[in-house]
């Protein structure tokens, strides 16, 4: 298959501390749809402590959230790295209509931010970092501003509390990739080729984004040799509105320890209604900025992202 052959080559599958677990709930398939308003069982990747400290499991753990059509293992290369908290452990998850995760037609904040709850609790986990990039780091801000109690350090990555829906954003955002993937049937291509060039005769003309659409084709169960897109994409294409605005909080605001992270060339952080932003839902955050980075700034500078964030960590107000 694939998907898998993508998934064991690119991202080292040998490493020791790598170990993926699929959700199996009720004995259901992933892709299986759920009603509207449940949480949902996650899948997710788990990255044991690299460096034993003699507190095994005394520190929080921490929750990578990731975004749009990407997954817990997309960020793999980065969360593996040995000089990546290497002292805690690290749980990747695959939000809902994404990578192995179960469907559903409902995509909102609140209820992304319900399933890393149900995550939490199904784990015994009473509080965790909470790492979020770009749609990710929005869950996570939902994460701690409706459940502070969960939330010992929040980070997120270069995206902001504020409405993304501004014209000044739009050639920067997924929606025409999505618009694409809900034009190339998949199921009647059984090269992967044959996909990449139905997104490019789509629209999709940037290679670096193809290739990056291509990572959620997975093997079709009803055509065997054909593929399927492994995201919901008809779900994800009716929730962009949704996806690019952040629920308004009246009188809300996490007062815990609060990085945000943002690429000196990326867009997404870079005004001061953005940063206001930060600073009142947010009143103990920081801002750091990687020089010469774009938003994929844990891709394009991953030394400096791992830095930035273990210092955070090592400085921050947690107690044992």
């Amino acid at each position: 298959m694939l998907c898998r052959r993508w998934l064991l080559g690119f991202h080292g599958h040998q490493n020791k501390f790598l170990k993926t677990f699929r959700s199996l709930c009720m004995g259901t398939e992933s892709s299986e749809n759920h009603s509207p308003g449940v949480s949902l069982p996650l899948s997710y990747t788990e990255i044991p402590e690299k460096r034993q400290t003699g507190i095994a499991n005394a520190k929080p753990p921490v929750i990578f959230l990731h975004g749009v059509l990407a997954s817990g293992t997309t960020y793999y290369s980065v969360l593996s790295r040995d000089d990546f908290v290497s002292d805690r452990r690290i749980y990747a998850l695959d939000l809902r209509n994404h990578g192995s995760s179960p469907h559903s037609s409902l995509m909102n904040y609140g209820i992304f931010a319900e399933d890393v709850r149900r995550f939490l609790m199904d784990r015994g986990i009473s509080r965790s970092v909470i790492i979020g990039h770009s749609m990710g780091g929005k869950v996570g801000m939902t994460v701690a501003l409706e459940y502070p109690q969960l939330v010992s350090e929040l980070i997120v990555v270069d995206l902001a509390p504020i409405d993304y829906s501004d014209p000044i954003f739009e050639k920067n955002l997924p929606t025409d990739a999505i618009i694409a993937m809900s034009k190339v049937n998949a199921e009647s291509c059984t090269e992967r080729w044959q996909v990449d060039d139905l997104l490019k005769q789509n629209g999709v003309q940037n290679k670096r984004v193809r290739d990056f659409i291509l990572e959620n084709l997975t093997a079709s169960d009803v055509y065997p040799g054909h593929f399927k897109w492994r995201v919901n994409v008809s779900a994800l294409l009716e929730s962009m509105d949704r996806i690019l605005e952040f629920p308004i909080q009246r009188g809300k605001a996490y007062y815990g320890p609060t990085l945000f992270i943002r690429g000196e060339r990326s867009i997404y952080v870079m005004n001061s209604v953005a940063e206001q932003a930060i600073r009142d839902l947010f009143p103990n955050a920081t801002i750091e900025t990687i020089a010469g980075a774009g938003h994929w700034l844990t891709a394009e500078e991953p030394e400096k992202f791992c830095t930035i964030v273990n210092n955070f960590l090592s400085n921050s107000n947690w107690k044992c």
